[in-house]
């Protein structure tokens, strides 16, 4: 019998990392997360999934991720090889590579190029500073059709309620880097 630990008050995102027919798996760092303590099995409250994610086409293309760990970005890519895309990942100089990943998704370390960016249908960002690392790839490519940028842009707090009623989790994002909510119009956005 799964046991059912303490768990904040406030809300924190949980990020999807695999999905089976025995439910969802999550993917926390030890230490760094209030879920880190958790054992597999352990019960959670949850409130979800809330928001908006990353919307990919049907017709299978080329994905690049762009991210200093891959982890908050694994239902993605797991979607994305599932239905036959190219994925390749960028990591920035000094990221470790992770050791789980599908053979298929190819590692690059050189810098964001456009030559790279150009290669790809859609750019999923999870990095520091995510509007500004859209809006130079955006620079970069100018041409290219909304949406072809999307970046997890998780809220600085806890997110208290998840429905968007207590209006705590707002993040700047999105074209003109206006300000939205993460648990109603996010987490990620599309540039």
């Amino acid at each position: 019998m799964s046991r059912l630990p303490a768990q904040p008050l406030l809300r924190v995102p949980l990020y999807p990392f695999h999905s089976s027919p025995s439910g969802l798996e999550f993917c926390v760092a030890e230490g760094e997360h209030p879920y880190g303590a958790l054992h597999p099995g352990d019960e959670l409250d949850v409130l979800g999934p809330c928001g908006r994610g990353f919307v990919l086409p049907e017709r299978p293309g080329h994905l690049l991720l762009a991210a200093d760990t891959v982890a908050r970005l694994m239902s993605v890519l797991d979607w994305a090889v599932e239905r036959g895309w190219s994925v390749a990942l960028w990591l920035p100089p000094g990221a470790p590579p992770p050791g789980w990943l599908p053979e298929l998704v190819e590692i690059h370390r050189q810098e964001l190029s456009a030559e790279l960016l150009g290669w790809a249908d859609v750019v999923a960002l999870d990095l520091p500073d995510p509007a500004r690392r859209a809006a130079e790839i955006r620079a970069m490519l100018p041409g290219r059709a909304a949406g072809f940028v999307q970046a997890l842009v998780p809220p600085a707090v806890p997110m208290p309620c998840g429905t968007g009623a207590c209006q705590a989790c707002w993040v700047p994002a999105g074209v003109g880097s206006r300000r939205r909510l993460a648990c109603v119009d996010g987490p990620v956005f599309q540039w």
